[in-house]
């Protein structure tokens, strides 16, 4: 669940939650997943305040080695065409000043993103990056161009405190570089520092910058 505020130009806020659902094998070797998101807007200008299911993404992982310290895995996501509507521009209002996570609220686009992703532990320190590509097909809706292309990559360091909760301090270092467009800001980043509690169930929270 994300509620992300905006400058005082614009004002209100955009708000973002998502269901996701994993299914793997019973060593872990591999599984599938899937998440349905939803993104709203409230007090913005360009809109209607309210929320849209926005496009569902469908997906496969599996581990290529797998050690007592070190993990490296791959993926595809596919996201598909279900925002089916955008009535009051809910949708077009977020992709026009927040393109994070933009293939999610597209109409229209269907996305292929096969990824990598490592993953380090000693002790009580944990290292995980990751570098994914976005296939974006029928994108003319974001700025013309029915294709657009992007790179994502993303690091994640975490520190585990020996307290009785296990509360790990995490701080991750994401962005994004689009490979096809000149017209908009081509690269952003992003660092979230944060904290989460427990082990086998781990609520947390951070703040994004």
């Amino acid at each position: 669940f994300e509620v992300l505020d905006l400058k005082k130009r614009l004002g209100g806020q955009y708000i973002f939650y998502s269901i996701r659902l994993d299914f793997n094998s019973w060593n872990n070797s591999y599984g599938v997943y899937i998440r349905a998101p939803y993104a709203g807007v409230n007090n913005i200008e360009e809109a209607d305040d309210g929320f849209e299911f926005s496009n569902m993404v469908f997906g496969g992982k599996f581990m290529l080695i797998d050690s007592q310290n070190f993990v490296l895995s791959g993926g595809l996501d596919l996201t598909v065409p279900t925002a089916y509507k955008d009535n009051v521009n809910r949708l077009k209002a977020i992709n026009s000043n927040y393109r994070r996570d933009f293939p999610l609220y597209l109409q229209s686009a269907t996305t292929i993103t096969p990824y990598i992703s490592t993953g380090m532990r000693k002790k009580r320190l944990s290292f995980v990056s990751n570098l994914g590509i976005d296939l974006v097909l029928n994108a003319d809706k974001l700025e013309g161009d029915n294709f657009e292309a992007r790179i994502e990559y993303g690091t994640a360091i975490g520190a585990t405190l020996p307290l009785l909760t296990h509360p790990t301090l995490f701080c991750e270092f994401t962005g994004y570089t689009f490979v096809s467009s000149y017209k908009m800001e081509r690269t952003d980043l992003f660092i979230t520092p944060g904290l989460r509690l427990g082990k086998r169930f781990s609520p947390g929270f951070g703040v994004q910058i």
